[in-house]
């Protein structure tokens, strides 16, 4: 470890003269050593930010969940989301790391102390996916021509944001056992009013946990489930108490369209179209 250490407080003494000063999305002001032209990147959201800017040349690893585009598995790997490799991105001496946050944050406060720059992206809204790829953008350098390609999101974003259609009441469910919904204070639940569902869910927490009781008192019209769900998921009992149950409309969404939900990057404008198309849909026999 103490080589390690050595190695990366030498790569940060020979990097390049001046300095860039980010504002990340928890608030805090992180000064990295520029230019920029070797990061590590353990979000798999911002990784398909980062390719979707041009500007993939100066990852030099990325998480295993990091997995879109398809060429981003090919990128040497930092560990896992939930347990990024911190001896494999100190070893790789980054000029600076980006991070979703959350149950990263041992690994944040661990790199911090090495002096290895961690800037955390986490956005809340839709709107602040463009503001993160231009934190990225500037802190990489992509100038003018990755900024035109945001402009070009954030125009579909505006017109996806802009249909309008009769409000469908939704209860969405991350797992089952146990029960954790979708609230509308969740960046996931923020794509589903964006679709045209109205929460069920009404909680001041993102994912909170849930009674079956609560689900067939809110009786929506339709519920989605984001993860693979047992085989005969559609007939639980309080699931079969509800509208969407008694007409068809329960959904598990899984594969790449999870991934749309789930990753604040910029395919939310897919995932939006993804759950409108669903809302829309009449199972009813």
């Amino acid at each position: 470890m103490k080589k390690i250490l050595l190695i990366t407080v030498l790569l940060f003494a020979a990097s390049g003269a001046g300095a860039l000063t980010i504002t990340d999305d928890v608030g805090r002001t992180v000064e990295v050593k520029g230019p920029v032209n070797k990061i590590v990147c353990i979000s798999p959201a911002h990784t398909e930010m980062i390719y979707y800017l041009g500007l993939e040349e100066k990852l030099a690893a990325v998480s295993k969940n990091c997995d879109y585009p398809p060429k981003a598995k090919l990128l040497a790997k930092a560990g896992d989301f939930m347990n990024p490799d911190k001896e494999k991105i100190i070893s790789l001496g980054p000029q600076a790391v980006i991070s979703g946050g959350g149950v990263q944050k041992g690994v944040i406060y661990k790199l911090e102390s090495m002096g290895v720059p961690v800037i955390v992206l986490y956005p809340r809204e839709l709107s602040d996916i463009a503001s993160d790829m231009r934190k990225l953008n500037s802190l990489l350098g992509g100038g003018g021509k990755s900024e035109k390609k945001i402009l070009a999101f954030e125009k579909k974003l505006k017109k996806a944001l802009s249909k309008k259609s009769r409000p469908v009441k939704v209860y969405a469910e991350i797992w089952g056992e146990p029960l954790m919904a979708v609230s509308g204070n969740s960046f996931t639940g923020k794509i589903i009013n964006a679709a045209g569902g109205i929460n069920a869910v009404n909680s001041a927490g993102e994912y909170p946990k849930i009674s079956k009781e609560e689900i067939i008192k809110a009786d929506p019209e339709k519920i989605l489930l984001f993860y693979a769900p047992e085989k005969n998921y559609r007939q639980r009992p309080y699931f079969s108490a509800t509208k969407a149950g008694k007409t068809g409309g329960i959904t598990a969404v899984t594969g790449a369209a999870l991934d749309t939900v789930m990753r604040p990057g910029p395919r939310v404008i897919e995932a939006i179209e993804t759950i409108e198309k669903i809302l829309k849909e009449d199972k009813a026999e």
